[in-house]
C-alpha cells in the first residue's frame, strides 16, 4: 500500500509524506508482522505547486496579451485602406505571434507535464 498524506507538525509546520506499507501473513494468513516506510515529499510538493504556477501563468497572463495582438492584426488586415507593404508587415507580425503563442504553449505543456 503506498499513500500520501499531508500532516501538521506541532509547531504548525504544514508536511507532505508518502508511505508505504506491506502486513506480512504467517502460513495461515495471519497478519504477523507490518513493514513500511515514510518519506517527507513537502520539497518536491512545493515544487510541483510552482511548477503548476508557471504554467498558469504562461497561458493567462502571457497568452492573453497575444491573443489581443493577434485579433488587432487580423482587423487591421481586414480593413479596406490597408495596401500591399502594409499587408507583408502585418502578416509578419501574425507569423511572429504565432510562433511566440507556440513556444508559449510548448513551455507551458513541459511545465504541466514536469509537475505531474
Amino acid at each position: 500500500m503506498v499513500f500520501e498524506e499531508r500532516i501538521i507538525r506541532p509547531n504548525g509546520e504544514l508536511r507532505h509524506l508518502k508511505s508505504w506499507g506491506r502486513v506480512l501473513c504467517d502460513d495461515d494468513g495471519n497478519p504477523e508482522k507490518m513493514i513500511g516506510s515514510c518519506l517527507d515529499i513537502t520539497a518536491a510538493k512545493i515544487a510541483e505547486s510552482q511548477l503548476w504556477e508557471i504554467a498558469w501563468m504562461q497561458s493567462h497572463l502571457v497568452r492573453a496579451p497575444l491573443a489581443r495582438l493577434m485579433g488587432l492584426v487580423k482587423i487591421l488586415k481586414e480593413e479596406q485602406s490597408v495596401n500591399g507593404e502594409v499587408t507583408k508587415l502585418l502578416d509578419y507580425i501574425m507569423s511572429s505571434a504565432h510562433e511566440l503563442d507556440k513556444v508559449v504553449k510548448d513551455i507551458s505543456n513541459k511545465t504541466v507535464s514536469e509537475a505531474k
